[in-house]
């Protein structure tokens, strides 16, 4: 992956971009990893506190499973976790996530389990639109940058549509075998 396109990504995150919400869409989650796992040692380098809001319980950030190993031993280094369970009470789970963004100090990057998750977990791609739409706000005013994965041609149109409207940054993300491709 280029320096550059890190650096880049990097500035764009920790930068001039405090309350902005970042998403990306992918046909697979490994290359949220692989954006990621750089990112983390710039950013953790610039001081920004990274706080992984973890709603999959089992998986790492890139979806692999992880139940076999102890939470140190999955967390990418500079990446703190909060649990958050998941469950099929839409109020009660965006209840405790905002509660859990609260409890941390303003001007931090928030990274998020698979938005795409949520929509497995509630049947509906309208509550999970609907959890972004309430939460990128609260982040927004408390100067929270978040970064978002989600799955690319598992939603609606008007789903994604509406996600790519809230979004302040919103990229494609496309892959080979070498290389990572950005499209905002």
């Amino acid at each position: 992956m280029a320096t550059s396109m890190i650096e880049n990504l990097t500035d764009l995150v920790t930068g001039s971009t405090a309350g902005e919400s970042i998403v990306f869409s992918l046909s697979d989650l490994s290359d949220f990893a692989r954006i990621l796992s750089p990112f983390l040692s710039y950013a953790e380098k610039a001081g920004k506190r990274i706080i992984h809001i973890r709603f999959v319980p089992d998986t790492d950030v890139s979806g692999n499973e992880t139940q076999d190993l102890s939470a140190r031993e999955r967390r990418p280094s500079g990446l703190e976790e909060i649990p958050v369970r998941l469950n099929h009470r839409f109020r009660h789970f965006t209840v405790a996530v905002h509660e859990a963004i609260r409890a941390q100090e303003a001007g931090c990057i928030f990274v998020f389990d698979c938005l795409s998750e949520l929509q497995t977990a509630w049947a509906t791609d309208l509550m999970m639109v609907n959890f972004f739409t309430v939460t990128t706000p609260l982040l927004k005013s408390r100067g929270d940058t978040a970064l978002f994965p989600l799955m690319a041609l598992m939603h609606s149109d008007e789903a994604a549509g509406k996600i790519t409207q809230i979004a302040d940054c919103f990229f494609d993300v496309s892959s080979d075998f070498k290389n990572i491709y950005l499209r905002a």
